[in-house]
């Protein structure tokens, strides 16, 4: 424990606890399970190897309410290696997990949360500040936090929450989704592609940035030094007709240019596993069609490969590792469904932004020389949903396979 002044303390191999007290103080909690307590004053504590438990007010105070006089207790936490708790407390906390999936609480104040991994978690309760989160990786910012900051040197794909969400992209190829509020959107640098559903979203971007798109569910006009706009108006259908009945088609794939790809393409299409990615459409047709019924349907007309023998990273013919490339090459993170780990399965969820789930390409595409190596080299879309005109009910979906094989801007309907 420390005393009155600003000290430094090791914890060791062990499972340590280490007290602060008051004044500025430095906290290694080193290797083992350690808890660190930074107690009053503005502490830096780091949790080292092992599974950590960082606090930057005292072992039992269940919360100080406030600050007096000119008291400050701004925080900077640093969790290392494992699956660590980091709670600031009051004041302006800076919160870093570190590597594997942590826990970060600020509590009241403006704070700041450094994001590694999509199965980080991140807890701010109404009115308690503004807050930021910096990602080096895919993320959706849970409810209350503000801004979300991509860290440079990746393709990211940021997404916002309920409320107006200020997203700054980096200087890479990335996807920006503020979702319902209105929210400010700064892609900078490369080739980004945004998401407007809000009339008051704005999209900024400056000269010499990149090829730009704005894809939007509402009427929309372009502001300067963005190239491309493609209209994603699922509230209104297309008449059709499919096996001689009235059909409702939203989303149909002629509006719809959902292509992500990056890098050259494999000249041989045969033997590939697919990878299912919905976007853009689940959430937003206004139609009672969910990610439960397109999975279903999915299984029901066996797209999915559905081997009860292969472990779970497998089903569907491809382990978690090709998927995770697979998604890359298309510009998401590759760790957004790391592990088959539920919680960031949920994150792409909530955000109404994905369900992916392995498909059978010989099915889709009546491939007789498909032979399920689980090779990974095309990504499917799903662009659109057919519903009975008259009774609404789902009939099937059209899907697009940008691909990395000869059938680039395939479409068929399912």
């Amino acid at each position: 424990m420390g005393g009155l002044g600003h000290d430094r303390l090791y914890g060791g191999t062990g499972n340590d606890e280490l007290q602060g007290n008051e004044g500025d103080d430095k906290l290694y909690g080193e290797a083992g399970n350690d808890h660190l307590f930074g107690q009053s004053g503005d502490d830096i504590l780091y949790g080292g190897d092992g599974d950590d438990y960082l606090i930057g007010f005292t072992a039992n105070n269940e919360a100080k309410q406030k600050l007096d006089g000119e008291e400050s207790d701004n925080d900077h936490l640093y969790g290392g290696a494992g699956q660590d708790v980091l709670i600031g407390g009051l004041g302006n906390d800076y919160l870093d997990g570190g590597a594997d999936a942590d826990v970060m609480v600020g509590g009241l104040g403006n704070d700041i949360y450094i994001v590694n991994s999509v199965n980080d978690s991140i807890y701010e309760q109404n009115n308690q500040g503004y807050d930021i989160v910096i990602s080096s990786t895919s993320y959706l910012l849970n409810a209350n936090i503000k801004e979300l900051r991509l860290l440079e040197g990746f393709n990211i794909h940021g997404t916002g929450n309920a409320s107006d969400n200020k997203i700054i992209g980096n200087s890479a190829n990335n996807i920006i989704d503020g979702v319902t509020g209105a929210d400010e959107m700064i892609g900078g640098l490369g080739d980004d592609t945004y998401y407007v559903d809000n009339i008051n979203d704005s999209v900024v971007e400056y000269a010499n940035q990149g090829t730009d798109t704005v894809q939007s569910s509402i009427t929309y006009t372009l502001s300067d030094n963005i190239e491309n706009l493609v209209l994603l108006d699922f509230s209104k259908a297309e008449k059709g007709q499919v096996d001689g009945e009235a059909v409702l088609v939203y989303g149909f794939p002629k509006r719809n240019e959902l292509d992500y790809m990056q890098g050259d393409a494999i000249e041989n299409y045969r033997g590939t596993c697919a990878l299912t990615s919905i976007a853009n459409l689940i959430t937003q047709t206004g139609t009672p069609t969910s990610e439960g019924e397109v999975v279903n349907t999915a299984i029901a007309n066996n797209w999915a490969v559905n081997d009860p023998s292969l472990p779970a990273s497998q089903l569907g013919g491809s382990n978690y590792l090709q998927q995770q490339t697979i998604l890359n090459n298309y510009g998401i993170a590759n760790d957004v469904i790391q592990g088959y780990n539920e919680t960031g399965i949920a994150n792409l969820l909530r955000g109404g932004r994905g369900v992916m789930l392995s498909v059978n390409a010989g099915i889709l595409w009546n491939d007789s020389n498909y032979n399920g190596n689980g090779g990974v080299n095309h990504a499917i879309t799903l662009t659109g949903a057919v519903h009975n005109a008259n009774t609404g009910d789902l009939m099937g979906f059209y899907i697009s396979d940008s691909g990395r094989g000869k059938v680039n801007g395939h479409d068929a309907f399912c």
